[in-house]
């Protein structure tokens, strides 16, 4: 089976957002050290913040469970990504003025979290007060290269999230899960 995804324009600039969500290093949890495809969504996450948006349409077929690729460096002089899904065998294609690149990485084994139980339904929350680290928003602002104007509190108890919209980038999705004391 062989799937290929073409990211061009705010796709590209969603992934990189997608991807600045993913754990770096993440020992214990490694399936959070790469972002998740599957054929509704790309998800990234590192246990504090999530990130996501709509898959862009795709060649072939993807499985049921989803595919978790190691995040991809994708400088902002590439302006088209083309990544190809085969087994477990990823190939990313970076096109920019230079030429094509092309970097091959092996799918991470694992069962990506839950992600879609833990996007609260949007609305004012009940709390007085929440707290979080702001370098999460500012992490995903440079690497979309956007100006995030607005934050939206949700309701939810242990689920609420702290929404940021990206009002260049409707369709992305970025949440950050509050600090609790």
């Amino acid at each position: 089976m062989i799937t290929t995804i073409e990211f061009t324009s705010d796709d590209l600039t969603m992934l990189r957002g997608v991807m600045s969500c993913t754990a770096k290093k993440s020992v214990r949890r490694h399936a959070l050290n790469g972002f998740h495809i599957n054929s509704d969504h790309i998800v990234g996450t590192d246990g504090s913040r999530l990130a996501k948006f709509n898959t862009p349409h795709f060649d072939g077929e993807l499985p049921e469970r989803g595919v978790i690729i190691p995040s991809i460096k994708i400088p902002f002089s590439i302006h088209t990504v083309i990544i190809t899904i085969e087994d477990d065998t990823v190939t990313a294609d970076k096109y920019s003025k230079q030429g094509k690149t092309t970097e091959v990485y092996q799918t991470i084994d694992a069962k990506y979290p839950l992600y879609r139980k833990v996007l609260a339904d949007r609305g004012k929350t009940a709390l007085d007060k929440i707290a979080f680290n702001p370098m999460l928003i500012s992490e995903v602002a440079k690497a979309t290269k956007t100006n995030i104007i607005q934050i939206e509190f949700t309701f939810g108890g242990e689920l609420s999230l702290i929404y940021v919209n990206i009002p260049e980038l409707p369709e992305f999705t970025f949440g950050i899960m509050p600090a609790r004391y």
